[in-house]
């Protein structure tokens, strides 16, 4: 009866313990799937701060914008400039948070895994090596104590009795060996269990640490959220400082410019209109060029004094027919000037009103050689009139009455001998 009460206790023991070495030796391929879990999570942490990075970095252009803007919205972009920063010490936590997953918990916890297998593999061994010794004493020791009750039974003697009391204490020792034997290695699977689950616990611990440190940042960043939203809340409420700006400006300047052909700020119009300068005298130079070229007589009518003075009105530096600005006061006084001073040459020499008055033709005056003249007029020969000195043909125009070497001049005469340059 005692014997086997002894036996169910030690094979309690013993079964218990053989679960624990079960669950540790079936727990490792969990332990593993945990750590490439781990690992894949490591990645795609790294790959969303990458992410992060730029979306942070569009964000700043953005508040910078807002920052460096002349309008009413630097308020708004310091906001967003410190909305910005929360968001760069959640990005720099999460950093930390992922490299603490690779450096804390899956490279140590890799490294564990294999000292684990070997330790249950050890625990169980030693335990099957000590149970099978004790238990085989156990046995040994129970059978000679059986062989001695046969004995007793035959014949009562003092000799086999003692014996047989011998053996019994024998027999409760090595169970009393094998119980503790039992409950050693149950201890040590029972540790080594929970040494497991202990240093997983501890490998853990930081990366925890750092998942609420992002989160208090988090915290702060709703802290910047709320400052912005006052900032925002009317968006059609200039700031103060704008609407101060604003009334200063209108008590101390106009903001538009004054309408063309105005007083004071017509040198700045002039000065802004400079790209149409060139334009507006190109366009006047060939109003005159096409009005000579589309008149009916045009190489046989030459132009009077007056006309090659005519050229002298021009427009000053920075002044424009068409600019919109300064150019109506300044034309009207270069060309008050310039008829004046056509109506001198006009009446020169003295005495030339009451003669006729004879022009040089125009096949003497200078041409310049222009491709665009050639192509619509055909240039008059040269004759030996036509490098005579004007003031010969002048002279020679009081008594003849007619230039030689025009079209309609035939009359040649003495007169026309006389003044015959030298080539």
């Amino acid at each position: 009866m005692d014997l086997s009460l002894e036996r169910d206790s030690s094979t309690v023991l013993g079964s218990l313990f053989q679960q624990i070495i079960n669950d540790l030796k079936n727990t490792s391929p969990l332990w593993e799937d945990f750590v490439t879990k781990a690992t894949k999570l490591h990645q795609c942490l790294r790959a969303a701060i990458q992410a992060i990075a730029a979306y942070l970095d569009a964000f700043q252009k953005i508040a910078d914008a807002a920052t460096n803007s002349r309008g009413a919205s630097k308020e708004i972009g310091t906001a967003l400039t410190r909305v910005c920063l929360r968001h760069k010490a959640v990005e720099s936590r999460l950093k930390t948070f992922t490299t603490a997953i690779m450096d804390c918990l899956v490279q140590p916890l890799q490294e564990k895994l294999e000292d684990w297998k070997r330790t249950v593999i050890t625990i169980d061994k030693e335990h099957a090596k000590e149970y099978k010794r004790c238990r085989t004493e156990l046995k040994k020791c129970s059978s000679d104590t059986l062989r001695l009750q046969k004995k007793a039974r035959k014949g009562q003697s003092d000799t086999i009795q003692s014996l047989m009391d011998s053996h019994k204490h024998d027999v409760t020792q090595r169970r009393a060996e094998l119980e503790e034997v039992e409950k050693k290695s149950l201890r040590s699977a029972m540790i080594e269990e929970r040494l497991r689950y202990c240093s997983f616990v501890h490998m853990l611990q930081p990366v925890v640490k750092e998942e609420c440190e992002v989160m208090s940042e988090l915290g702060h960043l709703q802290e910047a959220m709320d400052s912005i939203a006052i900032v925002t809340k009317e968006p059609s409420v200039l700031p103060q400082a704008s609407e101060e700006l604003i009334h200063d400006t209108k008590s101390t300047m106009s903001l538009y410019p004054e309408s063309p052909g105005g007083g004071s700020s017509s040198q700045g119009g002039c000065s802004n209109s400079l790209g149409s300068r060139k334009s507006s005298v190109c366009s006047i130079s060939s109003m005159n060029s096409s009005g000579s070229s589309n008149s009916p007589g045009h190489h046989h009518y030459p132009r009077s004094l007056s006309q090659l003075i005519s050229p002298a009105i021009r427009l000053k530096p920075g002044e424009s027919s068409d600019s919109g600005f300064c150019s109506s006061p300044a034309l009207t006084t270069q060309a008050s000037t310039a008829t004046s001073q056509s109506h001198a040459v006009s009446t020169w020499p003295p005495h030339s009103q009451d003669a006729v008055p004879v022009l040089p033709p125009a096949a003497d005056r200078p041409h310049t050689i222009s491709t665009a003249y050639e192509k619509g007029h055909q240039r008059p020969p040269l004759t030996v009139y036509t490098f005579q000195n004007p003031e010969t043909i002048l002279e020679g125009s009081g008594g003849s009455g007619s230039i030689p070497g025009t079209p309609n001049g035939t009359s040649g005469g003495a007169g026309a001998g006389a003044n015959t340059p030298s080539t």
